[in-house]
């Protein structure tokens, strides 16, 4: 509870602002269907909101470190909101397109202000469940913004009105606010290389959930439709897979604050291939895609706010602001990408396609991590083998035999018995010699002195063999 309270005034500017955006995003899709729309062009307007995102990092970047995080976020949204006035003076989808590229680079400055703000004042222990609260409220933004179709024509060009007056409500909660401010911002280059280096596993993670979260919200509404729904009723199917997203937020929050993130991630993946899989089963009815699409839905939306809890754990507290703005960049990338190969796919395989590219993104999830894993593994056995600091000196095979844990114990002791056998063999032997070359040069003085008459040259070599003579035993 203390945390709602501590970030009460970033949560509810989230809330407003999610709450315009969900609402504009359904709309101008259904708007477009009713209009006979290609899917593919109406895919590339989330493509141009999600372009403007990518963009928009390096502007909101720069625009907090000159101005701060409250005036960057006050003069993002109200660009935000004059330009949803302006959609629904000019009526051409050419003009739209461009008005969501530009509310695309205004709302990654938002963005990158309420998450830098958030990870900045929050506890590493509380992370997961201060950002699991974030994403429940961004989710009840778009739920509630779904919800208000139900109650209103969904192409009544009045909710472009709604639309603009709650995107100039968000800006009073960060206006008045009393909480800490965040730490002020020295203007860095983003050191992307940095980041890839760093983080490169939670970075294409955070790519692919961009993917499918911003296929969601640019074909969910079309997919609903192709499920037999009207446009009323894609409103409510939007809302339900929303509310589901929503609800798991705070346990899955509190869960990664108490297991593995990367582990929890590839339970999520492996949920949502089993998910997908069953979708795409060509016996299965559409009620039953419906509401199977629910859980796949929620399960999408943990990926992102799961990658951000890893990122922040593994990085420096003054790069926080450069790491919000290159999530936001990916997540954007991908929310580019998705829609419009998702476009294509159900163009291709009707509403089924949507849940083809899941499939896909799902498997590229779980082998990557597996393949980190195999890695991680590999490293942790080499580091687990016993290492010995050997001393000075040589070592004789055997003792150096005895220092390695992987040999049989009971063979170095036999190999040892046998060493010493053969060592004291070898100085016997040595004995021995050293006596016959005693004996010899003892035999040599003799001769030597001897006359040549009375002890024979050649019975000295029959009876002892070759002589040492004085000088050879000189030399």
């Amino acid at each position: 509870m203390r945390t709602i309270t501590t970030f009460s005034s970033l949560y509810l500017a989230t809330l407003f602002m999610l709450f315009a955006n969900g609402l504009l995003t359904t709309y101008l899709a259904l708007d477009l269907e009713a209009r006979g729309i290609t899917d593919i062009l109406i895919s590339s307007l989330t493509s141009a909101y999600y372009a403007g995102l990518v963009i928009g990092a390096k502007l909101g970047h720069k625009l907090i470190a000159r101005v701060g995080h409250i005036r960057s976020y006050v003069a993002s949204a109200g660009v935000t909101a004059a330009t949803v006035i302006l959609i629904g003076l000019l009526d051409y989808i050419e003009f739209w397109l461009a008005a969501r590229f530009i509310m695309g680079l205004m709302m990654m400055v938002q963005y990158m202000v309420i998450e830098s703000w958030l990870n900045d004042q929050a506890e590493p222990t509380q992370r997961g469940i201060v950002f699991g609260i974030y994403m429940a409220v961004s989710s009840l933004g778009v739920l509630l913004g779904q919800l208000a179709l139900t109650v209103i024509d969904p192409i009544d060009i009045r909710i472009l009105m709604i639309v603009s007056m709650f995107f100039s409500l968000c800006l009073v909660p960060l206006a008045v606010t009393r909480a800490i401010h965040p730490t002020p911002l020295k203007a860095a280059p983003l050191n992307i290389g940095y980041f890839v280096k760093t983080l490169p596993q939670v970075l294409v993670i955070t790519l692919f959930a961009g993917m499918m979260v911003g296929s969601f919200y640019g074909l969910g509404p079309i997919f609903a439709t192709r499920l037999g729904l009207d446009t009323q009723e894609a409103g409510s199917y939007m809302a339900i897979a929303i509310a589901a997203s929503l609800i798991i937020q705070w346990p899955l929050g509190l869960l990664s604050d108490r297991m593995n993130r990367l582990l929890l991630i590839s339970i999520v993946a492996i949920l949502l291939l089993t998910l997908s899989i069953v979708i795409n089963l060509p016996w299965i009815t559409n009620l039953y895609i419906g509401l199977i699409s629910f859980f796949a839905i929620a399960l999408q939306f943990t990926l992102y706010p799961l990658s951000v809890a890893i990122a922040n754990d593994n990085i420096d507290e003054d790069k926080r602001v450069s790491l919000s703005a290159i999530l936001l960049m990916l997540f954007g990338i991908g929310a580019a990408i998705g829609p419009l190969v998702s476009g294509y796919l159900m163009e291709r395989y009707d509403a089924r396609g949507l849940y083809l590219f899941t499939l896909v993104i799902a498997i590229a999830i779980i082998w990557m991590n597996l393949l980190k894993a195999s890695r991680r593994l590999k490293t942790d056995v080499e580091d687990s083998l016993p290492h010995v600091i050997l001393p000075d000196g040589h070592l004789s095979p055997i003792a150096a035999a005895t220092l390695d844990p992987r040999i049989d114990e009971d063979a170095v002791i036999e190999a040892m018995h046998n060493e010493e056998a053969e060592e004291i063999k070898e100085a016997l032997r040595e004995e021995i010699e050293a006596a016959e070359i005693e004996k010899k040069k003892s035999k040599v003085e003799r001769y030597a002195l001897l006359p040549f008459g009375e002890y024979s040259y050649a019975a000295f070599l029959q009876e002892y063999g070759a002589p040492i003579t004085p000088k050879e035993e000189q030399e």
